[in-house]
């Protein structure tokens, strides 16, 4: 609204200057130059809102459907994401240190995928 009514300042102004006696260039040039910037405003205006409230759309659909799919993603009896991978099987002997090890990676796995 801002820049509409501020376009029209400049060409008034411009036509005021036309019908005086003598033309004053500085006025002329300021009031031209208010017109035709304004002018590029509202143009980028008209054309960035429409592609930038589609791209909106586009991410929103894209979260929805990636968060619909999250819900529906089966869960196994541990609470965790069921995956098509196999869990992961230690060869060292269960009261080892290594296995402790092992399981320890496993957890900081699974915190990272969450």
């Amino acid at each position: 609204m801002f820049m509409s009514v501020d376009l029209l300042g400049g060409v008034f102004n411009d036509l005021s200057l036309a019908f005086k006696d003598e033309f004053d260039i500085v006025a002329g040039v300021t009031y031209s130059l208010v017109v035709l910037l304004d002018g590029i405003v509202i143009l980028c205006a008209f054309i960035l809102n429409p592609l930038a409230r589609r791209r909106r759309k586009r991410l929103a659909a894209a979260e929805s459907a990636a968060s619909t799919e999250a819900a529906e993603a089966p869960v196994d009896a541990t609470g965790d994401l069921a995956s098509d991978e196999p869990p992961e099987v230690s060869a060292a002997h269960p009261g080892s240190s290594d296995a402790l090890h092992d399981k320890e990676k496993t957890a900081e796995v699974r915190c990272g995928e969450v």
